[in-house]
């Protein structure tokens, strides 16, 4: 492994030794793939080491690094698209820490040559005791929000949310399109008063007032929309 410093030269150096990764020695390795396999918090890796299979003095032997971990905070998350696509390609995560750290993932498959990492969101907290805010922009342009989500667990999150087309006028026609888990059932509530407004700036919601009243109720289909 090369990292590349932080100056203006660009230089690099080799950080294998110093990281654990030379344990079969020197290789040629087409890429490594990262995931927590061992569902301990933290992240291992798998080195996918060797040349082409019909030249045999082009292989090498993969390598299997389990991390022993530390004391610093985690959260993960895996992502299943309804609206977007089901492996959430294209979404975008946020995870703000009770020290004001943003941290940000995507989801992705393929990096590299050949490897591609866990499709399982990892966060390194550090020294952060919680998480304040979690947000996920989904391609499909929906966005769900979760406030000071526990850590040091797995978060399986469905794509949720409502899509509005129309005027809300006297006389004029709305579709609302829920979305969520499969098989669930989905209520709707509504006002006669704005009740809630976001506030982007602050990450907040705020309550100005009006009653939620109960609506309909449906069992969302096998496709979660």
């Amino acid at each position: 492994m090369f990292p590349v410093t932080n100056s203006d030269s660009m230089k690099s150096h080799e950080a294998a030794g110093f990281m654990g990764l030379d344990s079969v020695g020197l290789s040629r390795s087409h890429g490594y793939a990262l995931g927590d396999i061992d569902n301990d918090g933290d992240v291992d890796i798998y080195n996918n080491n060797g040349g082409p299979s019909q030249i045999q003095s082009s292989w090498g032997y993969n390598a299997f690094y389990f991390a022993e971990g530390n004391a610093s905070n985690w959260m993960k998350m895996s992502l299943t698209g309804v609206v977007s696509n089901r492996d959430a390609i294209g979404a975008r995560v946020m995870v703000e820490g009770t020290d004001n750290r943003e941290i940000w993932r995507y989801p992705a498959v393929g990096k590299g040559f050949c490897n591609t990492d866990s499709p399982i969101l990892h966060f390194g907290l550090g020294n952060a005791v919680g998480t304040k805010l979690t947000e996920i922009d989904w391609p499909s342009g929906l966005v769900q929000t979760y406030v000071n989500l526990d850590t040091k667990k797995q978060y399986d999150i469905v794509e949720t949310g409502i899509r509005i087309t129309g005027t809300p006028v006297a006389g004029g026609q709305m579709i609302i399109r829920v979305s969520g888990v499969p098989g669930r059932l989905a209520t709707s509530f509504y006002s006669l008063t704005s009740a809630f407004v976001p506030d982007p700036v602050e990450h907040v919601v705020h309550r100005l007032g009006g009653n939620a009243i109960q609506g309909h109720q449906r069992q969302l289909p096998i496709r979660g929309e």
